[in-house]
């Protein structure tokens, strides 16, 4: 098993953790990190499913509609943005 697989297994785990704990950090923390791993695109399907599980927010995040699933697409977009910028700079100082 290649070791972004098994990240993967262990961020999951962490996620259903917090669902069966009730402890939302977990899953905040969770959800960022799975969207900065190899396998991201888990990320908002796994968000989507949390905001189905937990129902509509309350308090401030009330006008977020579905913030974990925004989460992961938000985390998701950082990765590639930012991993486009990295390889055109590596690109370039290689030559």
């Amino acid at each position: 098993m290649s070791k972004t697989r098994f990240l993967t297994f262990c961020l999951l785990l962490l996620v259903l953790a917090s669902f069966l704990f009730e402890f939302w950090p977990l899953a905040v923390i969770g959800l960022a990190a799975l969207g900065f791993v190899g396998r991201g695109f888990l990320a908002p399907l796994l968000g989507l499913l949390l905001d189905l599980a937990y129902g509509a927010p309350v308090g401030l995040v009330t006008y977020l509609f579905f913030p974990y699933t925004l989460l992961g697409l938000l985390t998701l977009g950082i990765r590639y943005s930012f991993g486009r910028y990295l390889l055109e700079r590596a690109s370039r100082d290689t030559l």
